[in-house]
């Protein structure tokens, strides 16, 4: 897995390259700048491979916020040539850029956790979604 090493108070942690959508920017635009900016390089997308839809409340000078977010995950490759490093843009934080064992996902502190444990489960044949109850995860059948 290529994983971008982010610092954090507490440390480093991993996380795929990705961010937020622009205005009128399709999925797949935004999946292929924020590659760009974050591990300078071009990528082949195969497809989307799960889907987390998740909620979130906290208080934030006095005031009570709410968020819904959709991430998506895609499959993707990048070029044999591709010589790792950040990107012109990277994220504020971002320490490197890094391939990650799957096997040693256990030991790593990688997020969002519903990845780390798909990834480490090998689900890799059926699209997932992970549900607004994270006690589900959904495996989907291609043709379902």
């Amino acid at each position: 897995v290529l994983a971008i090493k982010q610092a954090s108070n507490t440390g480093f942690y991993f996380a795929l390259p990705g961010g937020k959508q622009k205005l009128c920017e399709s999925l797949v635009e935004t999946l292929v700048r924020e590659c760009r900016e974050e591990l300078g390089t071009e990528i082949f997308i195969k497809d989307l491979w799960a889907l987390n839809d998740s909620t979130s409340e906290k208080e934030k000078k006095g005031k009570h916020k709410q968020k819904h977010a959709l991430e998506f995950v895609f499959r993707c490759e990048i070029p044999e040539d591709y010589k790792i490093q950040n990107g012109p843009v990277p994220d504020k934080g971002q320490v490197s850029v890094e391939w990650i064992d799957i096997d040693r996902l256990s030991g790593v502190p990688f997020y969002p956790t519903w990845l780390r444990q798909a990834l480490k489960a090998r689900h890799f044949d059926r699209k997932i979604y992970q549900g607004l109850d994270s006690s589900f995860l959904y495996l989907l059948r291609e043709n379902r």
